[in-house]
């Protein structure tokens, strides 16, 4: 997970154009970013989203680790630090461990903390499947309402792509068809060739 996760801020940095010294922060903030979970019991991390209020306390405890451990390293980049330190924390001043607000996060913990949720959605859990791309995106975007930045989750949907070109899909008429290209603007209505009707005809 913390593979994916920082291949996924590389992607998403490279595609915001960022240099290869600061693409290096980002690739090292994600892989770093949950390892205060080290710490935590290994029940706590494998229950999934069956977590009581008194495991969520704990759980939130990750950051604070995380922190710890980054502070006792050497020659760790400050914008390494934030991610660990923000990935949690919200636009609104909703989340945690500080209640940070928007012109208090680093850009680069606001990227973060959009890879991290996704790779919570689409990762697999114990107690419930994973969903997929668009899904994932769907709750992004849902999230860019009540703190995630909402400018990001677009760039973020623009890099990633929910609907490869090529790939079958099916509509919400029962229609199957074929994704031909994707919009500049509008990701999540690419372009499709519709090839079997509601009765798959």
């Amino acid at each position: 997970n913390a593979v994916n996760a920082s291949v996924h801020l590389l992607v998403f940095g490279r595609h915001l154009g960022l240099p290869r010294e600061e693409l290096s922060k980002l690739g090292l903030g994600g892989l770093l970013m949950d390892i205060g979970k080290t710490r935590l019991p290994a029940e706590i991390i494998t229950k999934g989203n069956s977590l009581n209020a008194a495991d969520r306390n704990l759980m939130k405890q990750h950051v604070a680790y995380g922190e710890a451990i980054i502070a006792q390293s050497i020659d760790i980049p400050q914008e390494v630090l934030d991610i660990v330190a923000q990935h949690h924390e919200r636009e609104e001043g909703n989340g945690y461990p500080r209640g940070l607000y928007a012109n208090q996060l680093h850009a680069y913990a606001r990227m973060a903390a959009i890879v991290d949720c996704y790779e919570e959605f689409i990762g697999a859990k114990p107690d419930f499947p994973p969903v997929s791309a668009f899904q994932a995106f769907q709750e992004l975007k849902e999230l860019s309402h009540n703190g995630l930045n909402a400018m990001l989750v677009e760039q973020f949907a623009h890099c990633i792509g929910m609907f490869p070109v090529g790939s079958l899909v099916e509509l919400n008429t029962g229609e199957v068809a074929i994704v031909l290209s994707h919009g500049r603007t509008q990701r999540f209505l690419p372009n499709v060739m519709i090839i079997l009707d509601p009765k798959k005809q």
